[in-house]
């Protein structure tokens, strides 16, 4: 019964790790634009690589907005929202910021993150502009993600 279990356990965490760590295989024939979009996890700020494709799908084309996709296959548009969470202690101006970079603040999280619309500007634009200034402040910077069924 415990060797089962190990076995169960070791499964789950070494397939976590894998679909952590997968990137999708992009068409370089469909790839529009590379860009690099700032980011910070746990107070690490590094570079990701984002695509902007040739073909958006119907829903961004709607919106006037344009796909980007991780190499991940996590996408997000220009208009997607954005989430921060700031580090514990910083005392934080929540209107100076939606004034600043054109957000408006739609909730806190229970999490702790802060969930802001992008009023004005383009999102990628908008978190390279925000972490180059506020970078010192910000635990964690996203946009909010398309949600994104992939197979198993």
């Amino acid at each position: 019964m415990k060797a089962s279990t190990l076995i169960l356990a070791v499964a789950l965490v070494s397939g976590t790790l894998y679909a952590k760590e997968k990137t999708m295989m992009i068409d370089k024939n469909l790839v529009k634009e590379s860009l690099k979009m700032t980011t910070v996890h746990n107070g690490v700020v590094s570079q990701k690589n984002v695509y902007v494709m040739k073909v958006s799908t119907k829903s961004a084309a709607a919106k006037n907005a344009v796909e980007y996709f991780l190499p991940n296959g996590n996408k997000f548009n220009s208009k997607s929202e954005i989430m921060v969470k700031f580090k514990k202690g910083e005392k934080v101006d929540i209107d100076a910021i939606e004034q600043k970079y054109q957000l408006k603040l739609i909730r806190k999280m229970t999490s702790g993150d802060y969930l802001f619309k992008n009023i004005g500007g383009n999102t990628l634009d908008t978190i390279n502009t925000f972490l180059k200034d506020e970078a010192s402040k910000v635990e964690r910077i996203s946009p909010d993600m398309i949600l994104n069924m992939k197979p198993l």
